[in-house]
């Protein structure tokens, strides 16, 4: 079965809020092991981002949805280094006032374009398709049964149906 890693939803499935109380533009991702457990990283970067700059952002992540930080000068929060691929996604981006901590917005966003143009596949679809038969189909389906827990109906209304 080929799973296709370029589908991507028209909507980001991360939070954009892009107003004009901001001066900065405020990043959050994070990496998800097999077990759910969860690892943030908060960056600000300086100027504010557009829509069209989000967009290129979310054309070039995988199922427009994950990454790999190192490929986008971003650092990797993973806590296992046995991880085959530190497969990250964003939580929010957004405007904000907070002080900058990383460099300007648009050389961020340059780096996505950049990625994309050298040959029109993403740093981590590259890295997917170098990847034995088995490792990929290991990868892929463990990213498809991550989705498919997210999208499960929370504990308390599980419970509730198999208590009848």
């Amino acid at each position: 079965m080929e799973l296709d890693v370029r589908s991507v939803a028209k909507e980001p499935p991360f939070a954009v809020e892009i107003n004009e109380e901001g001066e900065n533009t405020l990043v959050e991702y994070m990496y998800r092991d097999s077990g759910n457990w969860k690892t943030w990283q908060t960056l600000v970067f300086e100027g504010v981002i557009t829509q069209d700059q989000v967009d290129i952002i979310h054309k070039n992540l995988m199922h427009g949805e994950f990454f790999t930080p190192e490929d986008f000068g971003l650092p990797n929060v993973c806590d296992d280094p046995s991880d085959p691929m530190s497969f990250h996604e964003f939580c929010i981006i957004r405007t904000t006032t907070a002080v900058v901590d990383s460099g300007p917005i648009n050389d961020f966003v340059d780096q996505f374009k950049e990625q994309l143009h050298k040959t029109n596949t993403s740093p981590t679809d590259r890295k997917i398709a170098n990847m034995s038969e088995n490792k990929r189909t290991l990868i892929l389906s463990d990213i498809m049964r991550r989705h498919r827990l997210l999208s499960q109906k929370p504990w308390d209304e599980v419970t509730e149906a198999s208590d009848v």
